[in-house]
């Protein structure tokens, strides 16, 4: 069907977007009857042209280097079971990430997503961490809403929202949390939620 993954499918290794039946692909859904995979190989889905959406399973943990970077068309990226955060309460949109677990976005994994606009992840709880690699999202010119939401901790790079407008981009951030820090050390807006 286009998806290639490892033998016990807990990783998507490549997404042959390129073949005709993938060329107007909008949204790739990765969580419908997913519950497998854990992680989005590195390059799995580089220069995918026709991408707007990508929805991850909750279960996804790891969005390999270069994942999807060159996704010219991709707008949104969020977790299943989030609805879009401006159409409901903040509080009630969220999919969680807990039980200790640590979700890795690598190196330049959505690097020159010149359209991306919101990036939704997963809320934490004290146990869990959120980790964005080096250049993770560099380039992402119309980037102007990331929610990083909850007590637990959040691994950084200063570089992962390098080449973002810091005067549209708004983190969305719970008061006193590490996304906070994050976001004011760097000189980027945020709100705390």
């Amino acid at each position: 069907e286009g998806v290639f993954y490892n033998s016990k499918k807990t990783e998507l290794l490549y997404f042959a977007y390129t073949e005709n039946k993938w060329d107007n692909l909008v949204t790739l859904n990765l969580a419908d009857n997913n519950t497998t995979l854990l992680k989005i190989a590195r390059r799995a889905a580089e220069n995918c042209t026709t991408l707007q959406r990508l929805v991850l399973g909750e279960n996804i943990l790891t969005i390999g280097e270069r994942a999807f970077a060159n996704c010219e068309e991709l707008k949104i990226v969020k977790y299943a079971n989030q609805t879009e955060w401006h159409k409901t309460e903040l509080n009630d949109c969220f999919a969680e990430l807990k039980d200790g677990r640590t979700l890795s976005v690598q190196y330049q994994a959505f690097r020159d997503c010149p359209k991306l606009h919101s990036v939704m992840f997963p809320k934490i709880n004290q146990d869990s961490c959120i980790s964005i690699g080096s250049e993770a999202f560099s380039s992402c010119y119309e980037l102007r809403t990331v929610i990083l939401l909850g007590t637990g901790n959040f691994e950084i790079s200063e570089s992962s929202f390098s080449g973002c407008d810091k005067e549209k981009l708004v983190f969305l951030v719970s008061k006193d949390s590490a996304a906070e820090r994050f976001a004011r050390e760097n000189g980027y807006r945020y709100v705390n939620v």
